[in-house]
């Protein structure tokens, strides 16, 4: 019989190049692409055997008995064999993978197991086959037996997808159905036409259908970075705790990162991010890394020693917060690095969710910066993930509200000032602090929105009230860095002095020392621009930890406020008091007005007023009131000056 061996030739090359391109791939380490993988090579294996045992039948060819039976017992066993690994890959979709007892994935093993032993000891029995003495194969009764077992292996896998998982799509079905359809069609038709070697070029087709269409390797590749995103990571975290096997993770949540994309621009971010990758490729091998989100990496670990991954973890720790040199500039990173064992301390992949997540959403500045499960309080995520959809459903609405906290004149006892602070409220968790809302509103990008609607809402009060008749010099606004970092920041701010009819004298801008971090020529000239249209500038939270004089030397600031901090340390601490008067006599000697934050007592009062600081905000005076509570403050005070006159 003159057999057409150029389908398995095909199958050979398809099989060759799909193998390739799965390991040169960025692939997912997966239980399920384990199987799949096996799989590829076994479809070569049975197509190369195929084809020898097809050559070895040649008269023209030389040969022996024991060569073509090798041959031919070696396709016997890894034919079977690719139907029962697509079997084990189907059921890696399957709900009841994870359920099956060991006892009961050997008892369906037994068809294939029983396949193999018939194609071993057939040149005892010669029932599967025989080869006579011109070398020509002929089939035996027990051939059929092959065929039951590959119906088995068929209906067990259309049992698997009967079972998937809810998140397995329809294309998983079809590809599934197509594979199996193949097979039984290449199987028939071989069986019809001998001559015709199909089978393997047939469930060739149809694997590469199955790589491209379902284990889609682009998916999960961000090829900017060459790592996997949170959709692989999802399907690595799935394959893992479904097969039960030991892992370490660690997360890397970075700081400040809307910021330096804001400062900086998206190429240096990512020239910052690949760099970052090459530093782990370089010095973790055993690492696969998965991009998050924006600013958020997790890493997995299969084969490590407990002891070895929280030296890396420490390690970790201790680069991603430290100076990252990117062409002619430097970035301070800031990062929190978590670090678990799995499923030891995270039990589910709810709670690798979870962990993530409260780190995510964790802010800078925090203490620790190396946490373990236990170190985190996980229910703190609820409550962040609520604030979250609260702060998005509050842009665009009157529930944020702008309250005022007095500033004090040390020599005349009177309101002078006071500076604006915004308050969210939540008929679900009531009151918000800013310091919960604001950095989850610079991650959603609303800060700029807040930002102009705190603006807006003082000048349409000083507008109102006329509030320099009542001896108010100026209402002090935070300007969020982000604000900063918008070219057209200047000429925002200034459509809605003119929309309010105010002058720009009357209010003075505070930026906090943090924004050190992303000072740059667009962040400089906003400050010019404002500063030459005639707004006054103030320095916030002075000595809060990010002391920086290059803003005293080289900004038009005309305010200082010394952080309250600094204050409670004086009345502590010798050397914290010698702080506060430097910080105070350093300011006054580069003309610039003081304003002592957290003044809460009248010992506050007298020292400060010894030290000659010029002004004073805090609890002893007022807290932060509403619009209407500081107008009738400011009326109070003229009526009391009144009266002494």
């Amino acid at each position: 019989m003159d057999y057409i061996i150029y389908f398995d030739i095909a199958a050979m090359a398809v099989m060759t190049v799909l193998i390739i391109a799965f390991y040169l791939g960025r692939y997912l380490q997966t239980y399920q692409n384990d199987r799949l993988v096996r799989l590829f090579w076994m479809n070569l294996f049975t197509a190369a055997f195929d084809l020898f045992a097809t050559i070895t039948q040649d008269p023209s060819v030389p040969s022996n008995y024991v060569v073509q039976t090798v041959f031919h017992q070696a396709y016997f066993i890894s034919h079977p064999a690719c139907l029962w690994l697509f079997y084990l890959y189907c059921n890696t979709f399957s709900k009841q993978e994870n359920k099956q007892a060991y006892e009961v994935r050997i008892i369906l093993a037994v068809p294939f197991i029983l396949t193999s032993l018939i194609s071993i000891t057939n040149p005892v029995h010669e029932l599967l086959f025989t080869i006579d003495a011109d070398y020509i194969y002929h089939r035996g009764p027990l051939t059929y037996f092959f065929y039951a077992s590959a119906v088995f292996y068929t209906i067990l896998s259309l049992n698997c997808i009967r079972y998937a998982k809810s998140g397995i799509n329809r294309k998983l079905k079809y590809c599934t159905i197509a594979f199996l359809l193949m097979m039984v069609a290449s199987v028939f038709v071989q069986y019809i036409f001998p001559e015709f070697l199909i089978e393997s070029f047939a469930a060739a087709l149809v694997l590469i259908i199955i790589y491209i269409t379902l284990e889609r390797p682009g998916e999960f590749i961000e090829t900017e970075l060459g790592v996997m995103n949170s959709g692989g990571l999802r399907v690595v975290l799935e394959s893992l705790y479904t097969m039960k096997e030991p892992f370490a993770l660690i997360v890397i949540k970075f700081h400040g990162i809307r910021m330096i994309r804001e400062t900086f621009g998206e190429e240096y971010l990512r020239d910052l991010y690949q760099q970052i990758m090459r530093f782990i490729n370089q010095n973790y091998k055993k690492m696969h890394v998965f991009h998050y989100s924006q600013s958020t990496f997790a890493v997995v670990m299969t084969d490590y020693e407990e002891a070895e991954f929280m030296k890396m973890a420490i390690e970790l720790e201790r680069e991603f917060n430290g100076e990252w040199a990117v062409g002619d500039s430097i970035t301070h990173l800031n990062a929190t690095v978590g670090y678990a064992l799995c499923p030891k301390e995270l039990h589910t992949i709810e709670d690798v969710d979870d962990f993530i997540n409260v780190l995510r959403l964790s802010v800078r500045g925090e203490d620790k910066t190396l946490l373990a499960p236990d170190q985190v309080d996980m229910e703190w995520i609820t409550r962040k993930r609520n604030i979250e959809r609260i702060v998005k459903n509050a842009i665009g609405s009157d529930k944020f509200q702008v309250y005022y906290q007095p500033i004090i004149d040390a020599k005349t006892d009177k309101i002078i000032s006071a500076e604006a602070l915004v308050r969210l409220k939540s008929e679900e968790l009531g009151d918000i602090s800013p310091e919960e809302f604001i950095p989850i509103a610079e991650e959603q990008g609303n800060i700029i929105w807040i930002g102009e609607h705190v603006f807006r809402s003082v000048c349409r009060m000083i507008s109102a009230n006329n509030l320099y008749k009542k001896g108010v010099e100026y209402i002090e606004i935070n300007l969020s860095t982000v604000q900063c970092m918008q070219s057209n920041l200047s000429e925002r701010l200034m459509s809605i002095i003119k929309e309010t009819q105010i002058l720009p004298q009357y209010i003075a801008l505070e930026i906090t020392e943090t924004a050190r971090a992303v000072f740059n020529k667009t962040f400089s000239d906003n400050i010019d621009n404002l500063s030459k249209n005639g707004f006054s500038f103030a320095i916030d939270d002075y000595g809060s930890g990010n002391s920086n004089l290059n803003y005293l030397l080289h900004l038009p600031f005309n305010v200082l406020k010394i952080d309250k901090n600094i204050l409670w340390d004086a009345f502590k601490e010798s050397t914290a008091m010698i702080v506060l008067e430097s910080t105070i006599n350093l300011a006054h000697q580069l003309g610039l007005k003081i304003v002592a934050e957290g003044v809460e007592d009248q010992k506050h009062v007298d020292k400060l007023k010894e030290l000659s600081c010029d002004y004073f905000q805090g609890f002893y005076y007022s807290k932060p009131v509403t619009e209407k509570e500081f107008i009738k403050l400011l009326a109070d005070q003229s009526k009391s000056s009144k009266r002494r006159a």
